[in-house]
């Protein structure tokens, strides 16, 4: 009697460790910490706030991808995010269409990024080309602006498993906001980059007009053209690797500026 009665005890025990296992994996889940944007009704927003230096598994706080080789290899990105960064593409009715990180490493070789940059990226959907800016990069915010409340919210599981792991660093921030790019302010970007294949005219004119509106702007980076701006085209960045291309070729970046002393970086330097 007594065996049985330790057995249950055991069991019992077992069961409670499992469900409260299962509870902190639903707190972690539930607890996104959203707030208002100040004068845009319906947008939230997700801040991955700063932490202090902390040591990592590959033992350094995460600055940019120079101090950390881990977060140069494409594989990382890959693993992170499955088969959206690898370019399958699963759900083609809500598909912006997908950057490969090889792609997304092209555009980076071509831009001239310091630490005083704001990055955003409209249409960021899991937040895969968001978090590689900020590891690839020095930037001291990387932005994400998607619509889909699902994928907005994948994004954040994404990136809190990325700090819980690595950290982040005490200078820099991650912002995933859930919205309509229309009515949310990213007017202190001098990055601005989108998958525009699915913009309709009404919405790559709020592009236009937004991006001619900031000073500031270094680069925005879009696959369909503008038409008539104010803005000056730099050129385009070929063959860069996308979820809608296969072998050796690739699609077209536009990249424009709205300042007078930047141009693209020469490929392979």
């Amino acid at each position: 009697m007594s065996r049985i009665r330790s057995t249950c005890c055991l069991l019992s025990f077992s069961v409670c460790l499992i469900l409260l296992e299962c509870l902190w994996n639903a707190k972690r889940a539930l607890s996104i910490a959203w707030r208002p944007r100040r004068g845009s009704a319906g947008v939230r927003q997700y801040l991955v706030a700063p932490s202090m230096p902390c040591k990592s598994r590959i033992g350094r706080t995460l600055q940019a991808a120079d101090s950390n080789p881990e977060l140069r290899n494409d594989d990382f990105f890959l693993d992170m995010f499955g088969d959206v960064a690898a370019g399958e593409v699963e759900d083609l009715e809500h598909t912006y269409g997908a950057i490969t990180p090889k792609g997304v490493r092209a555009l980076i070789e071509r831009l001239d990024i310091d630490s005083s940059d704001v990055f955003t990226d409209l249409g960021s959907g899991v937040g895969n080309v968001v978090l590689q800016f900020y590891c690839q990069t020095p930037v001291k915010r990387a932005r994400g602006i998607e619509l889909l409340h699902g994928r907005h919210l994948e994004a954040v599981k994404h990136i809190e498993d990325f700090k819980s792991k690595y950290g982040t660093a005490s200078d820099r921030e991650m912002l995933l906001v859930n919205g309509d790019l229309r009515k949310v302010d990213y007017s202190d970007s001098t990055i601005v980059f989108t998958s525009s294949t699915l913009f309709g005219w009404g919405l790559l004119d709020d592009l236009r007009d937004k991006c001619e509106s900031i000073p500031r702007l270094k680069y925005l980076i879009t696959q369909e053209p503008l038409g008539n701006t104010q803005l000056r085209l730099l050129g385009g960045i070929n063959e860069v690797s996308t979820s809608w291309t296969s072998g050796s070729s690739g699609s077209v970046y536009r990249v424009y500026t709205n300042r007078p002393d930047i141009e693209l970086r020469t490929a392979g330097r």
